[in-house]
């Protein structure tokens, strides 16, 4: 599965992450020429819109976790 993504990222930069609180590591799937691949996402709820939106995506749930703290730590500056 060497085509399996590590990291999907869905905004441009960090300071994007201001407009977002609550943010939550949940496990989703992927699928990669016919296998179903376990990706671990990372959400926040998004203060303009009022929606939880998807930020990133990993291949490794610690990868998640340290991004989701990344993201808590970006969004209170």
């Amino acid at each position: 599965m060497s085509n399996v993504p590590a990291s999907l990222f869905y905004f441009e930069h960090a300071d994007s992450l201001e407009g977002f609180h609550g943010f939550e590591v949940i496990q989703t799937f992927q699928n990669q020429g016919g296998d179903s691949v376990p990706m671990w996402s990372v959400s926040g709820y998004d203060r303009l819109t009022g929606q939880n939106t998807m930020l990133a995506d990993f291949h490794a749930r610690g990868m998640a976790d340290t991004f989701c703290d990344m993201c808590t730590i970006i969004s209170v500056r």
